[in-house]
């Protein structure tokens, strides 16, 4: 249809004279319409049950929304900050390799010895 006809003729009469729309409409019955709106809510709550219990599946029972995000093998965070030292370098205190990539990243980053004293230390326990 041109774009003169369409101002010409009404909305209503273009959708009627969708084919597929018109065939489609005239053989789904009026409860079955009914029931496929109103499932819509069903289906959304479904779906964010199954979502939540895949998640979890996945992430092995972890919660991913508590607290800043833990540090993985081999990444460090964009930024480093207090919340994430508090979080981390207490683990990773523990193991040598870890403390020692993380001060190569610190200095990698530009940090001075007294930023690392002041900020990652007291998280360390003194292994320093």
């Amino acid at each position: 249809m041109g774009f003169f006809s369409r101002l010409l003729v009404p909305r209503s009469v273009r959708r009627a004279a969708h084919p597929v729309r018109t065939v489609k409409r005239a053989a789904t019955p009026k409860t079955v319409k009914k029931v496929q709106r109103s499932m819509h809510p069903i289906d959304n709550t479904i779906y964010s049950m199954e979502r939540t219990v895949s998640t979890a599946i996945r992430s092995g029972g972890r919660s991913t929304s508590n607290g800043p995000a833990r540090a993985q093998p081999g990444t460090w965070p964009g930024r480093f900050t207090d919340a994430w030292f508090k979080a981390n370098v207490r683990r990773i205190s523990k193991d040598d390799a870890w403390l020692s990539s993380l001060l190569v990243e610190l200095d990698r980053r530009g940090w001075s010895a007294s930023d690392i004293q002041q900020r990652v230390a007291p998280y360390a326990g003194g292994r320093l």
